[in-house]
């Protein structure tokens, strides 16, 4: 710990081997883990030691959400994936798309909708530039949540927000019918005005 802080004058080439040395011995000690308890342990003493590299970090922090997702553990994974994904850069947040989806709709399987959405939204956000196939099922994740849970103004603001995150104008469209729809049903004849007339154009154009 005192030679990662500077404390000591010696090259960086000797840091990075006492860097290199912990994680590999913490890993190692992963590797032999009897049960998952002992492998978040092992890789907390990776995320909590400043003699690691932010990469080890950022995998360690990653790895201890995936094992309290496989665990069952739903506060503990939300815990643990927002301090992965503080410190992680936007391209490894990208790599690792797939499986904070595959979370986030756990959250959702609980009825944890705020949690879902907030993950739901991180990811889309991260990935709205490179237009991926799975922003089409985030975006509608998004605005199915916000309709469902009465959260009008949400719903639209998002819709607009998102929808040029490679969102198709067929899906965009169909999106802001079911948000004119539900209004219908809630009697929110006010809101159903205002978005009706936003929208009267590009619907007519599907009609």
């Amino acid at each position: 710990k005192r030679v990662a802080a500077g404390e000591f004058n010696v090259s960086s080439n000797y840091t990075g081997q006492v860097r290199l040395t912990f994680v590999s011995t913490k890993l190692e000690k992963v590797e032999k883990a009897a049960n998952k308890s002992e492998a978040i342990s092992a890789y907390l003493e990776i995320y909590n030691n400043q003699v690691a590299s932010r990469d080890a970090r950022v995998n360690a922090a990653y790895n201890i959400s995936t094992i309290y997702f496989e665990m069952g553990e739903p506060n503990q994974t939300y815990q643990w994936i927002e301090k992965s994904w503080s410190i992680m850069s936007r391209s490894e947040k990208q790599r690792n798309a797939s499986s904070f989806y595959a979370m986030a709709k756990d959250f959702f399987g609980r009825r944890q909708f705020d949690r879902a959405l907030t993950i739901y939204e991180k990811i889309l956000v991260d990935n709205c530039s490179k237009k991926i196939a799975l922003n089409e099922g985030l975006y509608g994740e998004i605005v199915y949540l916000e309709i469902s849970q009465k959260n009008y103004s949400s719903a639209y603001t998002n819709l607009e927000k998102y929808r040029n995150c490679g969102i198709s104008s067929g899906t965009v469209n169909s999106l802001r019918s079911d948000l004119l729809a539900d209004l219908i049903i809630s009697e929110e004849i006010g809101k159903f005005n205002e978005y009706y007339r936003n929208y009267e154009n590009d619907l007519s154009m599907t009609s």
